[in-house]
Parts: C-alpha cells; structure tokens; sequence
C-alpha cells in the first residue's frame, strides 16, 4: 500500500507564514508516519525520502524568505542609523543656535543694564547738584530771614525814636507857644499902656 505523497510547494510568503506551512507539513509527516508504520519497509523509506525531500525544499524557501527580509531589515537598520545622526545633527544645531541666542540676548540684557546703570548714574548726579543747590538756597534764605529780622528790629527802633523824638519836638513847640502867649499878652499889654498914654498927650 502506497502511502500519499507530499507534494512540495513553491511559497512566497513572509517567514511566519512559512514556519505555518512548516507546522502543515509536519503533522502531514506525523500522519504518513503513522500510516507507514502499517506499510512495508520499502514504501517506509521511500515515504521518509520524500518527506525529507520537501523538508529540504521547505528549508531552502524559509531561507529564502529569510534573506529577502534580511536586505529590507538591514534598510531600516541604516535608515534608523541615519535618522538617528540626523537627530543628532539636528540636535547639535539646535544647540549651537539656542546658545547663539542665549548669549546674544545675554549681550542684549547686559547691554540694557549698562545703559540703565549709566543713566541712573547722570539722575543721581543731577539730584546730587539739585540737593546742592537746595541747600545752598535754602541758607541763603535763612541769611535773607535773619537780614529781615534785624531790618524789622531796626525799623521798630527806627519808628521809637522817631515818636520820640516827635513826642519831644511837640512838647518844645507847645512850651515855645506857651512862651510866645505869655510874651504875647505882656506886648499887648504894652501895647494898651503905650495908647493910653499916646491919649493923655495934648494934641
């Protein structure tokens, strides 16, 4: 009795479709195995032959498979190495110009910084010459409020002597016109005797 023959095929397919195939084959082999142990000897080996070859057959088409996904995997292998020195370079220039612009921003700041230190410095001048000056006219004014003071002194004694002396001219003026009545009526007097007697001459 002649045991069924495996036929090998030709596949084009991916390597785990092929180790599908391999595992089809194999309980094929399990099968034939078990129908041969009731064969003769001859059909036996010839059987194991066949199997044998298709084993081989099956082998030579994973290998197959094999190389041709080797020549895509070794691509992508070199496509990530060469992505990876892309980021690198991509990186590094990124560095390079974050730290141009860090240090030119840097510049920039420090720039400003110095500007504005320079322009506090000529305020804080300007308010040191201002407080000078302040200060210097504000002594100033003091030396104006004491001149003032001693000026208002001088006026208020100025304004006593002269009441006085204006109390003392009116008190000799009221004394001379005092005198100049009395005198006065003594002339008139005078003046009286003097027509009497000018009546008592003869004519």
């Amino acid at each position: 009795m002649a045991g069924p023959t495996v036929m090998a095929t030709n596949v084009r397919a991916t390597v785990p479709e092929a180790f599908m195939v391999l595992q089809l084959r194999m309980r094929v082999v399990e099968e034939q195995t078990s129908a041969l142990m009731r064969d003769p000897e001859a059909q036996l080996e010839q059987c194991l032959n066949a199997i044998r070859e298709e084993h081989l057959q099956e082998m030579k088409i994973v290998q197959q498979e094999a190389m041709k996904l080797h020549q895509p995997l070794s691509d992508m292998n070199k496509a990530e190495e060469k992505a990876k020195e892309e980021v690198q370079r991509l990186s590094t220039a990124l560095e390079i110009t974050t730290a141009s612009k860090l240090t030119e921003q840097l510049s920039q700041e420090v720039s400003l910084w110095e500007s504005l230190e320079e322009s506090q410095a000529a305020v804080m001048c300007h308010v040191q010459d201002m407080e000078t000056t302040v200060e210097a006219e504000r002594k100033q004014v003091q030396i104006l409020q004491q001149d003032c003071q001693e000026l208002c002194k001088d006026v208020q004694l100025a304004q006593v002597r002269l009441q006085e002396e204006e109390e003392e001219r009116t008190a000799q003026l009221e004394q001379q016109c005092t005198q100049l009545k009395a005198e006065l009526g003594v002339t008139v007097g005078y003046c009286h005797i003097f027509l009497a007697l000018l009546s008592l001459l003869p004519q």
